[in-house]
């Protein structure tokens, strides 16, 4: 669990520091249909998808991120399919999808057969479910 200082403390000093560095110092930056967000650490992962905790850029909000990697367009669909239904159910034990961005891959290598990646931006909760039992 990350446990992070209160906003007060920590906010005039973020500030500051990105004011003279400009930038997020190497941490990767994802952009998410206009809203930028960094890459704080990997929270998990599993066959075909990991799991990232992000930053707003702006306002220092934690969101996760899953990341799906597409390998065919049927992934594609069916990572979509995913998306709509974290949408359509509408239950307090159900997480709420925030955004949702198709990026597609630049590096097309002989090698490489992603096709695309499937970012859904869910909230963060800063909870641990092995910490509860």
């Amino acid at each position: 669990m990350i446990r992070r200082p209160p906003r007060s403390t920590l906010f005039p000093y973020t500030t500051l520091f990105r004011s003279v560095m400009g930038c997020a110092c190497a941490k990767e930056v994802l952009e998410i249909n206009g809203k930028k967000y960094i890459v704080r650490q990997r929270l998990g992962e599993g066959g075909f998808s990991y799991v990232d905790l992000l930053e707003d850029y702006i306002n220092h909000t934690l969101y996760a991120v899953k990341r799906v990697t597409v390998h065919s367009k049927e992934d594609e669909v069916k990572a979509l399919n995913e998306v709509e239904f974290y949408r359509r159910v509408l239950h307090p034990n159900v997480i709420k999808c925030v955004d949702c961005v198709v990026k597609n891959d630049e590096n097309t290598d002989d090698d490489d057969d992603v096709l695309a990646e499937v970012l859904i931006l869910l909230p963060y909760y800063g909870v641990n479910v092995d910490d509860k039992f």
